[in-house]
């Protein structure tokens, strides 16, 4: 599981990633020292992270998790394997950097030298693959962790609690409020219903203080 996800780490270096060439200038080197990562490649790079460390397809398997004990030692009992807990953590890892403070500035910097992915653009293909474009159907329990996971981010942003500049902050904003307008608080089983109506009041309840 950690060679997982520590794949899907490298991978969303892609996004926000900036080609360095270190050549002296007597080198008359072609390249430019600043490069962006070319926007196809971004976006392929969140989309596989959307598949694959999202959507978490190979751990729903009734027949595989109620293996997942760990070894015995002597009298020990194993604890649950916490699966919910355990794939967050790894989720969050994700989110880290999708939501980092200077990948976020970064982003927007390239722009100026060649990244046409903008951060309006990145900002809102990330919460559509989170939120499966505003999908009503029942959400998995998994899903209702990452989702609320990323709702509290874009409220850190908006509170600059990491030193996030001033676009970054617009688009989080943004987000928030396309979520309020567009979630349906009254669709899916009671489970769904109960999530979505917890994130609309944790935004309303947050964005109306200030």
């Amino acid at each position: 599981l950690f060679s997982y996800y520590q794949s899907l780490n490298i991978i969303s270096r892609r996004i926000g990633g900036v080609k360095v060439d270190l050549s002296h200038t007597n080198q008359n080197s072609s390249k430019k020292p600043f490069e962006s990562v070319n926007s196809n490649k971004q976006k392929k790079a969140l989309n596989i992270i959307s598949e694959y460390g999202f959507s978490n397809k190979f751990l729903l398997q009734p027949d595989l998790i109620p293996f997942l004990q760990k070894q015995r030692r002597g009298f020990t009992i194993s604890d649950d394997p916490g699966i919910h807990e355990l794939v967050l953590r790894y989720q969050n890892r994700l989110l880290d950097h999708l939501l980092n403070a200077k990948v976020l500035k970064r982003i927007t910097n390239s722009t100026l030298y060649g990244n046409d992915y903008n951060i309006s653009s990145y900002m809102v293909d990330l919460r559509n693959y989170i939120f499966e474009n505003g999908k009503s159907s029942n959400i998995s329990t998994l899903r209702q962790n990452l989702q609320i996971s990323f709702v509290n981010r874009l409220l850190d942003i908006v509170d600059n609690k990491s030193n996030f500049d001033n676009i970054s902050k617009a688009s989080a904003y943004n987000n928030l409020d396309w979520l309020l307008k567009n979630i349906n608080s009254n669709s899916g089983n009671i489970s769904t219903h109960q999530h979505n109506q917890y994130i609309k009041y944790n935004i309303n309840t947050h964005l109306n203080r200030r």
